[in-house]
């Protein structure tokens, strides 16, 4: 057998064994009446919320690399490397290891420093969209509970990010270049 086959098989039984250890944990009879309780509707509004998610996400990550190198990384290698990453990433403390992940997934493509500043410029422009978001939804959420210090809590901090990642960003502004090559 060669070598990938052997690695493919690895996966599957690592996976499987896996799969079976939770359900033996959890029992498979609680596993199948949390099944029959579940809505498919909800379930699969869920799927594919998550899914646009993924999506947007890679296509955003290759708008970043496009625009700070002028190259453009093939959409599938990208949605690779987010998938891994995700998954890298759900078990562990914090995102970095699935951050990793997405730099050593490019760096064939776009070298060591290129892919790692790719990754904190993307990082950077969804922490961007989360405070654009937090602040959209600030005067809602102030409403709701009153103008207390808990209000002025989250207004320092919303504004202490809102500061903390403009700094960031304005170190971070690549210049385009202008031929773009394909990868």
């Amino acid at each position: 057998m060669t070598r990938r086959i052997v690695i493919m098989l690895l996966r599957a039984v690592v996976a499987i064994s896996l799969l079976a250890l939770v359900l033996h944990l959890v029992g498979v009879e609680g596993v199948l009446e949390r099944l029959k309780q579940a809505n498919p509707i909800v379930l699969a509004v869920a799927a594919a919320a998550f899914s646009i998610q993924v999506l947007v996400l890679v296509w955003r990550w290759q708008l970043v690399i496009g625009s700070l190198f002028g190259v453009v990384v093939d959409f599938s290698h990208l949605l690779l490397g987010m998938g891994r990453s995700m998954l890298l990433a759900q078990p562990l403390p914090s995102v970095v290891g699935g951050d990793v992940l997405r730099i050593v997934l490019v760096t064939s493509r776009l070298g060591l420093a290129r892919a790692t500043r790719s990754v904190i410029c993307d990082r950077i422009l969804g922490m961007t969209g989360l405070v654009v978001l937090v602040t959209a939804v600030l005067p809602f959420f102030l409403a709701t509970i009153g103008l207390g210090p808990a209000a002025l809590g989250v207004i320092e901090g919303t504004a202490d990010l809102a500061f903390s990642l403009s700094k960031v960003a304005g170190g971070a502004v690549g210049h385009p270049v202008e031929k773009k090559r394909r990868w």
